[in-house]
């Protein structure tokens, strides 16, 4: 009994491991930009399909951009685990980031 509760941790361990590794957005710095300028950082390293997100250290935020369906960039609202996704990343620069307005 005690080993099928182990082994089923251990593959509900590994599962969630594997599946949060995967889907972490890539991340580009642009510090003390303004809208346009975040635009734009985005657009020229966002790839189809993809998700970015652009933070900027000097007002502490964080900016996500995805592609449509349809080839579009747009800009989404980070949610909780992408703010904490990039304030774990750069941990080292003693910055709390939130999400970009």
């Amino acid at each position: 009994m005690k080993s099928l509760n182990m082994a089923r941790l251990i593959t509900a361990t590994s599962l969630l491991a594997c599946s949060s590794s995967m889907a972490m957005p890539a991340t580009v710095e642009c510090n003390d930009c303004t809208g346009p300028q975040i635009q734009q950082a985005a657009s020229q390293h966002v790839s189809n399909n993809d998700t970015l997100l652009v933070v900027d250290f000097v007002n502490a935020t964080v900016a996500k951009f995805a592609v449509s369906d349809e080839g579009q960039l747009q800009a989404e609202r980070a949610t909780l685990g992408d703010v904490n996704y990039v304030n774990r990343q750069f941990d080292y620069r003693k910055t709390t980031l939130r999400a970009a307005k």
